[in-house]
């Protein structure tokens, strides 16, 4: 007897056999959403019991069953993000998220993707387009990058639950290549920026409630120092030695950076490189720290918030951008949108090398070999001082420097 020819989603007969006493089996062949043939079976007490928690069975199943040609060209993105959340929504298994993380994560794709791809059905999608979908994401000046790398992570979520559902068999969203985003080229501040940045700094800390007393004194830090943002604010006490007397220099030692490693944010770890370095600080550097010192414990970190912990980056950068936006509205400054730490880098690199060389800068910023970087050990004795300090006692001067207040 022929094979039963059945399409996709279409049961042959039932057929039953009893297999022991008060004992049924009935089963049946279906096709699947992928075309292959598979048998489902139900036992009861009886042959009619068996017959129709069988079909009962087949009905639950059939629901699941699509064609090829629906699960390409008829589920999109937003209707399989809908089932998706609702799937998390219902879940009661122990490691069920949480609400909030499915508030969240729902929210980013109505926010972010369902604008993009919502409309668009598996069938149109390929690794590049989705690609180029999550590259839209990222803003100009490099902002909600971290969210285009969220949303890659969730389209790879969409898709095993489209296999699951046998929507689809293959997860293309592992081959979506990493989302990038290549910065412009930093421009060195000039004097007058360097100005309105402190203006604007000083007013914030001047007039608004509880604002953060630390946040001019971190950005001078980074023009007297040609440092990274990480290794200021990992700066201790006691990598610091300042002058005891007339003429002698001031010399920090920079082997802590407050890092990121994997999830946990804010722990301390060697800079960048592993590379630790010993410098000279001009005169506003040294006159920052001696203030400091005279005026609170000289014990652990130098810049550390009210919890005595390191202060994060993007606490900074938030308070940066709101102190410009006051300063804009109130003073009439013209205060730039953001903070750049990196652009005082910027600054101090070029004034050195412009002054002695790119060999001096390279050694001012770190970017020496290992094997230097092995022989310049701030605990070495016979550790040798980068010192380019007076080079850069011009960063500390202000058309407002008479009027800065300590703080």
């Amino acid at each position: 007897m022929a094979r039963q020819r059945l399409r996709i989603g279409e049961r042959g007969e039932i057929t039953t056999r009893k297999i022991e006493d008060k004992k049924w089996l009935a089963s049946c062949l279906y096709r699947d959403s992928w075309g292959k043939r598979r048998t489902l079976t139900a036992r009861a007490a009886t042959k009619g019991a068996a017959t129709n928690a069988l079909k009962n069975k087949w009905h639950a199943l059939s629901v699941k069953i699509v064609t090829r040609e629906e699960a390409s060209t008829v589920k999109t993105f937003d209707r399989v993000a809908a089932e998706y959340f609702e799937n998390m929504k219902n879940d009661r298994s122990k490691n069920r998220p949480l609400p909030r993380t499915v508030f969240n994560t729902e929210s980013r794709y109505n926010n972010h993707l369902s604008e993009r791809i919502g409309e668009m059905t598996f069938e149109e999608t390929t690794a590049g387009s989705l690609h180029r979908a999550l590259q839209s994401i990222v803003k100009p000046d490099g902002s909600l990058l971290g969210t285009a790398h969220e949303c890659r992570s969730l389209l790879v979520k969409f898709y095993d639950f489209a296999i699951q559902e046998g929507y689809i068999r293959h997860n293309i969203a592992h081959s979506i290549p990493q989302i990038g985003y290549r910065a412009p080229q930093p421009e060195a501040w000039d004097d007058e920026q360097i100005d309105v940045i402190r203006q604007s700094l000083r007013y914030w800390m001047d007039h608004v409630p509880n604002a953060n007393q630390n946040i001019l004194d971190i950005y001078d830090m980074t023009l007297a120092t040609g440092c990274r943002i990480s290794e200021i604010l990992g700066l201790h006490w006691h990598n610091i030695a300042l002058p005891q007397a007339p003429g002698e220099p001031a010399v920090v030692y920079i082997e802590d950076a407050v890092l990121t490693r994997g999830k946990k944010t804010n722990e301390l770890g060697l800079p960048k490189g592993n590379k630790t370095k010993k410098l000279t600080l001009p005169q506003f550097g040294i006159d920052i720290l001696s203030r400091r010192q005279q005026d609170g414990d000289t014990t652990g970190l130098v810049f550390r918030n009210g919890k005595g912990n390191p202060y994060h980056v993007r606490s900074l950068y938030g308070t940066a951008e709101r102190a410009f936006a006051l300063a804009r509205e109130e003073l009439g400054l013209d205060a730039p949108e953001r903070l750049g730490f990196h652009i005082s880098r910027k600054t101090v690199l070029t004034e050195i090398a412009d002054l002695h060389g790119i060999e001096a800068a390279s050694a001012q910023g770190g970017h020496s070999t290992p094997d230097v970087t092995r022989r310049h050990y701030w605990d070495q004795d016979d550790g040798k001082v980068i010192d380019f300090a007076a080079s850069l006692e011009r960063l500390g001067k202000s058309t407002r420097g008479d009027e800065r207040k300590s703080g």
